[in-house]
């Protein structure tokens, strides 16, 4: 549910940066609702679960395996992403890539099937945060010339 909002509302964002002219604005605090669920997910957790489950919930089963294929996995999104933005000629291509990197990584944790929030927040947010979308700002007009 958390990897489907971040996914979900990112696409929202990148529609809207990814024309001309388009802003942030109010569209930017859509992204705060998947770390928020996970935050909140995380607490319920740790008030639920005894002391002695926390370690093995935190590390979880797949915790290497999120860290190399959630980038991996999200490199065909943002590649189609990053095209279509190309198309859409935003007015600022940094934060439109940047947006398009956090969507990629959405849809691609998606993927993942350990859901336990307490390892969505210690494997999947670092694999995630390592995203492919710290590409420079001319990777945008760099993809359309394929």
């Amino acid at each position: 549910m958390v990897t489907v909002s971040l996914a979900v509302t990112a696409i929202w964002v990148t529609l809207s940066v990814g024309r001309p002219g388009g802003r942030l604005a109010y569209r930017g605090v859509a992204l705060a609702i998947a770390p928020l669920l996970l935050a909140s997910a995380v607490l319920v957790e740790l008030l639920v679960l005894p002391e002695s489950q926390w370690m093995p919930r935190l590390v979880g089963n797949n915790a290497r395996f999120c860290l190399t294929l959630i980038p991996l996995f999200a490199i065909g999104p943002l590649a189609c992403l990053l095209f279509a933005l190309r198309e859409g000629a935003p007015a600022s291509p940094g934060l439109a890539g940047a947006v398009a990197g956090l969507a990629a990584s959405g849809i691609a944790a998606t993927f993942m099937q350990q859901t336990a929030p307490m390892t969505v927040r210690s494997s999947w947010s670092p694999g995630i945060r390592s995203r492919p979308s710290s590409l420079p700002q001319r990777a945008i007009s760099s993809v359309g010339s394929c």
